[in-house]
């Protein structure tokens, strides 16, 4: 008997690991920027932009709100995010950025995307 109520606590804890790793799927974004950094030789211009990836996590549903980190979303002209298992991107607005910490806090207003 012991080793049936073993097995059955073994299940009932995996599929909360299970239930754990779904939720956490769910606050996972990918975060797509084309970003233009400036020419220190001539300030008038732009350098050429480029794309590039990160990642970032929802923390706050009611404000729409992702933190990544800085260096993804530093000097951005655009930035996007995509939901774990979704194909869809959604245009973001970076809220703030600190270098110093290598955090940025974006906002994406879509309904859809929440």
């Amino acid at each position: 008997q012991f080793s049936i109520s073993r097995a059955g606590a073994m299940a009932a804890s995996s599929s909360s690991r299970h239930q754990e790793l779904v939720s956490v799927r769910r606050s996972v974004v990918k975060v797509f920027v084309r970003s233009s950094q400036p020419n220190w030789t001539s300030p008038w211009q732009q350098r050429p932009q480029r794309s590039g990836t990160g990642s970032g996590f929802c923390i706050n549903t009611s404000r729409r709100q992702v933190l990544t980190n800085a260096h993804v979303v530093g000097d951005a002209v655009m930035v996007r995010v995509r939901r774990y298992g979704h194909a869809a991107r959604y245009p973001a607005k970076v809220l703030c950025i600190s270098h110093q910490v290598d955090l940025a806090l974006l906002e994406v207003p879509a309904d859809a995307f929440w």
